[in-house]
C-alpha cells in the first residue's frame, strides 16, 4: 500500500515538473554555454545547483541559477561554473527545481523535481587533429594543365634552345619544341613549353602518391582513433581516481578498527587463574577429632 502511494506521488510530481537537459552522466566543461531544458506547470519556482556528496552521503545546496514568479518556462541559458564548490571533493552536480521562493529549496515535502547527475570539469577540451593538411596533398588541377602528349613529334630533329631550361626527358623536350616551332605562335612558345614541363612534373608527382579518397579516409580514420583514445584515457583516469579514493577510505577504516582493538587489548589486564593443588587429608590422631584451636569460651 505504501509503495503504491509513493508511486502515485512520484507520478504527480513528474506531471508538474520534469528536467529534459542535461541528462544523466553528462560531462560539462567550465565556461561552456548550455541551455537547460525542462517542463513545469508551476507559476513561481526556483532552480538551484546542488553538489552530490560521494558515496551517496547526501547533497550540498548551492546558489540559485534561475528564479521566476510569472509562470512556467521551458529553458534558460546557463554558463557552466562550479561557484564556491570544490571539484576535488566531488564533481557530480544536479539541478533542484522547487515550487515557491528560495526558502523552499531542499524541502522534500515541497513539490519539486531534480535533474540527472552530471559532471563538471575544468580541464580543457581535447584538441581534435586537423585533416585539412591531407586533403591539400593531391593537385587536382594538374590534369587540366597537362598538354596533349599524344601528338607526334614531327620536328624532333630540329635543334631547340628552350629544351635546356626545362628539367624533363628528351621526349618531353622534343614535344615542347614541336609546340614552340609551330607557325603562328611566335614567342608564346616559351610559355607553352613551361606549362608543359610543370604539368608533367605535377602529373608525375600525383601518379606516385595515393588517391584523394584514400588520403581523406586515412585522415578521418586517424582523427577518430585519436579522439577515441583521448576519451578512453579520460574515463580510465577518472575510474582510477575513484578507485584510489575508495581504497584510501577502506584503508582508513581498517586502521581505525586495528587501533580500537589494540586499545581494548591494552586496557584489559591479564590475570592468570590460580592453580588448585590437591592436598591429602590429614589422618586424625587416635582416630578422634582433634581441635587445634583449643577450648572456646562461651559467654
Amino acid at each position: 500500500m505504501l509503495r503504491q502511494l509513493a508511486s502515485i506521488c512520484t507520478l504527480a510530481i513528474l506531471t508538474h515538473a520534469q528536467f529534459l537537459y542535461p541528462t544523466n552522466n553528462m560531462v560539462l566543461r567550465v565556461g561552456d554555454l548550455v541551455t537547460v531544458r525542462y517542463h513545469t506547470t508551476f507559476e513561481e519556482y526556483t532552480i538551484a545547483l546542488w553538489q552530490l556528496v560521494p558515496a551517496g552521503g547526501g547533497a550540498i545546496e548551492g546558489p540559485l541559477v534561475y528564479e521566476t514568479t510569472s509562470g512556467p518556462a521551458a529553458n534558460f541559458n546557463w554558463t557552466v561554473q562550479y561557484y564556491d564548490f570544490d571539484l576535488v571533493g566531488s564533481n557530480q552536480f544536479f539541478f533542484w527545481l522547487a515550487e515557491g521562493n528560495a526558502d523552499r529549496q531542499g524541502d522534500e515535502r515541497n513539490p519539486r523535481a531534480t535533474s540527472g547527475y552530471f559532471n563538471i570539469t575544468d580541464e580543457p577540451a581535447p584538441v581534435e587533429p586537423s585533416t585539412t593538411s591531407t586533403t591539400r596533398l593531391p593537385r587536382t588541377t594538374s590534369s587540366e594543365q597537362r598538354p596533349s602528349s599524344t601528338q607526334p613529334a614531327t620536328t624532333s630533329e630540329e635543334p631547340t634552345t628552350e629544351a635546356s631550361t626545362v628539367p624533363t626527358t628528351t621526349e618531353s623536350s622534343s614535344a615542347g619544341a614541336t609546340s614552340s616551332n609551330a607557325p603562328g605562335q611566335g614567342t608564346g612558345g616559351d610559355t607553352d613549353l613551361n606549362q608543359e614541363g610543370s604539368g608533367q612534373g605535377s602529373q608525375s608527382s600525383s601518379d606516385g602518391g595515393l588517391p584523394t579518397g584514400a588520403l581523406v579516409g586515412i585522415g578521418v580514420g586517424v582523427g577518430v582513433v585519436g579522439i577515441s583514445a583521448i576519451v578512453g584515457v579520460f574515463f580510465w583516469l577518472r575510474y582510477l581516481r575513484k578507485k584510489q579514493a575508495l581504497l584510501a577510505e577502506s584503508h582508513q577504516r581498517d586502521q581505525q578498527l586495528r587501533d580500537w582493538e589494540t586499545s581494548i587489548h591494552g586496557s584489559m589486564a591479564y590475570k592468570p587463574q590460580q592453580q588448585y593443588q590437591y592436598q591429602h587429608p590429614v589422618e586424625m590422631e587416635h582416630s578422634g577429632y582433634v581441635n587445634s584451636r583449643g577450648p572456646v569460651e562461651i559467654s
